[in-house]
Formats: structure tokens, sequence, C-alpha cells
């Protein structure tokens, strides 16, 4: 049975998987959840990742394209507060909560004084939600598409500027530019990973010239990749470029670019992204990094296929790595980087399908990916549970499918950890994404799902789905025992145990109220 409200959020009955009903969610509530497999900075110096939502339990910042920068107020489950709104210029990159202040980019801006289109930071004052105010701005030269932030500097790449600059909040009144620097990025995009310290920023291109160990006679077919490091370690945001690097192949995604106890990881694929014949390889690289000026190669791996494969996903954890590659079959091959000068591939499984994204969780490993399902021969959404205890042994557990052929994430890849949430203490993992594509399907083409997928007991399973007539873009856990479902114009707070159930629903449309609702049962999550 399916149940509709207002507002498009919909819940599709549970298909009999049970969730714990014990425990707290993994997730902290403050902030978004990626894997950092990096020992964790001082708290001065934390290194944070922005995201369209940002969850200061109980209440929600959502960044989006119509309604800017929306205040929900979730203490209350069944009747979840438009509690203020700030209109903002642009189309949404990702926001930060900062000393109760919301950092809100947004890029396409037209910046009149310069007479150029620019980006754009924009301080919110949240310490009163119910009262958000507009307290500064700040253009950006350039179109912004990676930042972080570090202390109190948010660092910023334009890959269209080709530029990296910092800007200092820790005013919130006068938030302003300390420092730009100029960099050679390449004209394919860049993927950026932070430090304490240092901020890499990996760019690539298909050029023609002699760059590193990038050969002119190989570049156009396979690419070439640069990491530039910059000191960041100025709490006050100065810029200075480091060492660089420049070698052939191509990342996947920011999951190819990893640090790790004083060493940098790159995974590159090789042999070009379109080539019909031939064999595709991949290169695991490491670099002594124990400075913005060090970027030493310690070693060089190379992982040749028998057949024509390329990457799919990679996952570094710690002194392991996990990488998929595909043809018709998925080769997993976990990697032994205890001794980074001498990394070694630890063991290799083929099984169907491939994986787009990989989550460690120890000694097992949750993905998604697609597979083919053998009733409609349709290449459909799965989930996949691995068992890599023994590195030499990868083994597949459990897959289970969802969607349809052209169901899709609603992301890219390299945000796929603010998309696919875990909640550990429940056994689940919360998988959005969106319906059939326009003039394949007959279904509703603007709809929106969550995949509630119970991983008990070295189990997979559909635990139920979370449905809405326009595609849900985040899913966050609410804890101890929920989960907001977040569309462009909608909140939906779902019920996880003892059973799926839609517990309320605001519209972001609507006017933000100015007296709490109080709740008909006593109303908190706790």
């Amino acid at each position: 049975m399916t149940i509709r409200l207002a507002f498009g959020i919909a819940l599709v009955a549970a298909l009999g998987c049970a969730a714990s009903s014990t425990g707290e969610s993994s997730s902290s509530g403050k902030s978004p959840s990626t894997s950092i497999t990096t020992p964790p900075p001082s708290l001065e110096r934390l290194v944070e990742e922005g995201d369209i939502v940002w969850l200061d339990d109980p209440t929600l910042y959502v960044l989006n394209q119509t309604r800017g920068l929306s205040v929900v107020g979730l203490g209350n489950p069944s009747a979840p507060l438009l509690l203020g709104r700030v209109a903002l210029s642009g189309t949404p990159l990702e926001l930060y909560l900062h000393n109760g202040h919301i950092l809100a980019l947004t890029t396409g801006v037209w910046n009149s004084t310069a007479g150029v289109a620019a980006s754009l930071v924009s301080v919110v004052d949240v310490r009163t939600p119910e009262k958000p105010v507009l307290r500064s701005t700040v253009y950006l030269e350039g179109q912004t598409t990676n930042t972080r932030m570090v202390g109190d500097i948010l660092y910023t790449a334009a890959d269209s500027g080709k530029v990296i600059q910092s800007v200092d909040v820790s005013n919130p009144a006068a938030a302003r530019v300390v420092d730009r620097l100029p960099v050679p990025l390449g004209n394919y995009g860049s993927d950026v990973l932070a430090t304490p310290t240092v901020f890499y920023i990996a760019t690539e291109d298909w050029g023609g010239k002699e760059i590193g160990e990038c050969a002119a006679s190989t570049y156009g077919n396979e690419g070439c990749t640069t990491v530039i490091a910059v000191d960041i370690s100025s709490p006050l945001g100065a810029l200075r470029r480091g060492a660089s690097y420049s070698m052939s192949g191509m990342l996947k995604d920011r999951w190819g670019l990893d640090f790790y106890d004083g060493v940098l990881r790159v995974l590159l694929a090789r042999g070009g992204w379109w080539t019909t014949s031939g064999n595709l390889t991949a290169s695991l690289r490491t670099f002594t990094a124990r400075t913005a000026n060090e970027l030493e190669p310690l070693a060089n791996l190379s992982l040749a296929t028998e057949r024509l494969e390329k990457v799919m996903a990679v996952r570094f954890d710690g002194p392991r790595a996990y990488i998929v590659t595909f043809r018709q079959t998925d080769p997993l091959f976990t990697i032994d980087l205890g001794n980074p000068a001498n990394p070694k591939i630890g063991g290799y499984l083929q099984s169907p399908g491939w994986l787009d994204f990989i989550i460690p969780r120890g000694d097992r490993l949750l993905g998604v990916g697609r597979d083919r399902d053998a009733m409609s021969s349709a290449w459909r959404l799965q989930a996949s549970l691995y068992d890599v205890s023994t590195l030499a042994s990868p083994r597949l557990m459990a897959r289970t499918m969802f969607g349809d052929s052209y169901s899709n994430l609603p992301d890219q890849s390299d945000n796929y950890a603010k998309v696919v949430r875990v909640v550990d203490a429940l056994g689940i993992m919360l998988v959005p994404y969106n319906g059939s594509s326009a003039g394949y399907s007959s279904s509703n083409t603007n709809d929106g799902h969550i995949e509630v997928i119970s991983f008990a007991n070295d189990t997979l399973g559909s635990y139920g789905q979370i449905g809405s007539t326009e595609p849900i873009v985040r899913a966050v856990p609410l804890p101890p025992s929920h989960v907001a479902a977040v569309t462009e114009s909608a909140v939906g707070v779902i019920q996880i145990v003892p059973s799926l159930a839609v517990a309320g629903a605001v519209d972001l449309n609507q006017a933000p109220v100015t007296t709490p609702v109080p709740p008909p049962d006593g109303g908190s999550r706790d």
C-alpha cells in the first residue's frame, strides 16, 4: 500500500526486514557525514566539507534553487516547521554551519562592480533560527566548484577562474577574501582534498605538451593529472603554492585522491576512457607528503586488466584500498597499503555488475552500483555487502536490487557520501534515487525514492521505500529513529522503527511560522 501526503511525500510499505530499534544514529546530527581515513586533526584546525543540507539537530538548513536558504525545525516529527527563509542569488553549491552562522555558496552570480559572472558567499546569522539575518556577502572570482572549511577560513577553488581563494569568516558581519592564488587548472575539472595544513587540488587536462611524466605522444589518449599542493597552515588564510607533480591518467572522481599518515595516494585510470580495443589499466601512486613542499614518489602499482575494463569506483580506508573495474563483470581489487613504498594487490573477486560507490566498514564493505536483473535483463540499481576480513579472499555476501534501468542517484559521484547514508544504530542504509527518465517509462518522470536497505546480521534486504512525486535530493538521519526526506519544495519526516510510517511534512513554499505548533503527543523524537 502506498500512502500519499501533501507536498509529494509518500511511503511504500515495508517488505519485512527488521531494523534494530536500539542505540543512536551513526551521525552526530551536527554536520554531513563522510568517511575520513586520516587521523583526526586538532579541534582548532578541523577540516569540514559543505553540502546542500546541514543538520544542527533539531534544526535543518536547506539550500535550494528557488527558495534560497530554508530553516526547518524538526524537533516534533509529526509537525515539522518552516522557521525562516532567506532569499539568495545564484545557483546553490553548498553551505556550512560555522559559529552560529550559515555560509551559503552560490554560483552564476553577476558581480556588477567587476562586470563579470562570479560566485558568492552569503553569511547568514542563524543563532536564532526563527529569525535568520543576512550579515555580509563576499564575491569570489570565477565559478566555484570545490570548497573546504578549515578553522575560520573557507578555501575555494574555481575551475573557470583558475584560482584558489581564502575567505575569512571570523567576523560574520565583515567576511572578506584574504588571499588568492592563481593555479594552472586544466579544462576537464578538478578534485580537491584538504588536511589541516595542505589543500591539494588535482587538475586534469587533455593537452598535447610535455608536462612532468605526461608524454606528448600519449597525452591525448590517457590525459594528464597534475596534483598541486597549497600551503594553508596559516590560521589567517595566507596561501602559498607548494610542490606539484604531473602523471599520465585521469582520476575517476574525488575518491581517487586520499591522504593517510603523511602519504598522498592517487588512483589513476590509464589507457583512455573511450578506447574500443586493447587493455585499460589503473595506476596506484603513492607520494611522501609530510608538508606542502613535498610530493616525492614512493611507488607505482599497476593494475592491468586482462580485458578492456575501466575504473568504476575506488575507496581508500587507512592501510587498505578497494578498486572496482568493469566490462561485463565487476572485479573488486583489494590493495594492501601497509607499506606505502611497496603496495600490493591483496586479492581479487569477480562478480556480476559493478559498483559506483564503496563504503568501507572495517572487515565489511557496503557498495551501491548496478547489476543486470535476471528476469527483465534491465540494469537496475543494486546494493552489495562484501566480506573483506581476509584481504586475499574478498567475498560477496549479499546483494539486493531496486529501481529500474533509468534510475540514478541524485548527484555526481563526488557527493555520494552525502547522498548514501548509513545508520549503524538501526542497521540500515538510505539510498535516494530518482525515477525513470523521460521518454523511457510511462511512470512519473519527476518521481523520487529512498530505498531503505537493512544490512543486519551480514544480510541485505529491502526494509521499505520512501517515495515522492518529485526528486528526493537528500536523506538525513534524525536520531534516534527518523529520517528527513528533502526535495526541492518539501521536507518529509519518516519514522523508521518500529515500522516505516510517515510522521509529517512541511511545505517549503509556505510562509515561515511565527508561533510554534504544540506537539499533540508530547512530540519530541528523543
